[in-house]
């Protein structure tokens, strides 16, 4: 036999091994009597975490509503690792209230290193065991409805801010209209980093604060990191001995170097200490001897929680009212031109509604009047 056909064979052979390799697990849920999403070799059955042509929750809502109506769970491929996907509210409740003790590590955690990662390792959601149970129980009294409450008056200030902001950005926008999520995440930023920090970081000016820029690069996954969990899906023993991190270096120490700082200035004028998250955090550090790289860690999960997570709802929620126009007009009735107190406005049962995704009716027509 000729070199390059035995060369030929073993190419053949190789890449069999792989395929098997890649598509082994694919019928584990199968053989247990569970139906199972369509899979595909190295994504499994989430292509957009490789081809980031859209969102992953799509890939996921795909998958729901082609067995929503048949079955309780089915099974998924993330890669070649095999998951369930709850369908019943009934199944999740369980899992999130019920069973909960069985339920609170995050697979996340098996992707991340302290030594690599300081800002996401320290992260309450990607804790596990004990350590998660201590860091939940550290932050939680930080985040009460009393020190919501006592920066109320900050977020009112940007809140007028942010209208002022949004009608310059209005004359000026293109035929196009506005962009929801940039013109959130202006505002997210602003009320995040002057309730917790203590400081403006000029978002609804010409000269923004570097931290506007960083706060979106934060959330920029980089095709190393999106390679890497891919890679420690398919061969786990990876995680031992090489790990990414999400953030990148420059944006990690860009975030350490402003919490260093904004601590110092807390501590060189106690007068202007106020009952916020920064402030709590200072006093758990006092209680619990927590170092500068534990502090610093702390806050920022505060700070990155509230950035991405809140400025997604925020431009959904515009999305969606300017897609239903008689909802709109009941949004701006219930809140009508007065100042709500703090109190008065979580008690607002039809803007809490649309916040919270409840239905609406059909035949969507998009329009949105001017503020």
């Amino acid at each position: 036999m000729c070199p390059i056909c035995v060369l030929l064979m073993l190419l053949a052979a190789l890449v069999a091994l792989i395929y098997i390799f890649l598509t082994w697990n694919f019928s584990y849920w199968h053989k247990r009597g569970i139906k199972t999403a369509k899979a595909w070799p190295f994504v499994g059955s989430f292509p957009s975490v490789f081809t980031q042509k859209r969102n992953m929750a799509y890939d996921i809502d795909d998958i729901y509503r082609q067995f929503k109506s048949t079955e309780n769970v089915v099974g998924v491929m993330n890669t070649r690792m095999p998951q369930l996907l709850i369908l019943c509210p009934e199944y999740a409740h369980k899992i999130f209230v019920g069973d909960f003790r069985s339920f609170h590590d995050n697979e996340m955690g098996k992707f991340t290193n302290k030594k690599v990662d300081q800002i996401l390792a320290n992260n309450p959601f990607v804790l596990n065991g004990e350590e998660w149970k201590e860091r939940r129980a550290e932050i939680t009294p930080g985040l009460s409805a009393n020190r919501v409450k006592a920066v109320y008056p900050v977020s009112q200030s940007v809140c007028r801010a942010f209208v002022d902001y949004i009608k310059r950005q209005q004359r000026m926008a293109s035929a196009d209209g506005v962009n929801a999520k940039d013109i959130c995440l202006c505002y997210t930023t602003e009320v995040v980093s002057d309730c917790v920090l203590g400081i403006s970081a000029q978002s609804f000016t010409d000269t923004p604060t570097p931290l506007v820029g960083m706060i979106k690069r934060v959330f920029e996954q980089s095709f190393g990191f999106i390679f890497y969990t891919m890679a420690a899906n398919l061969w786990p023993p990876i995680r031992k001995f090489y790990s990414v991190a999400l953030f990148a270096k420059d944006v990690e120490q860009f975030f350490f170097d402003i919490m260093e700082k904004c601590i110092v200035l807390r501590r060189e004028n106690p007068k202007q200490n106020r009952d916020d998250f920064l402030n709590y955090m200072l006093q758990l550090q006092e209680k619990r001897g927590l170092d500068t790289v534990q502090l610093t860690s702390h806050t920022m999960t505060f700070l990155t929680d509230g950035f991405e997570t809140t400025a997604q709802v925020l431009a959904h929620t515009l999305l969606l009212l300017a897609r239903y126009p008689a909802e709109q007009h009941k949004v701006r009735e219930e809140i009508g031109s007065k100042d709500w107190s703090f109190e008065q406005l979580s008690e607002l049962p039809y803007i809490d509604a649309c916040i919270h995704g409840s239905p609406v009716p059909h035949r969507p027509r998009t329009h949105i009047s001017p503020l």
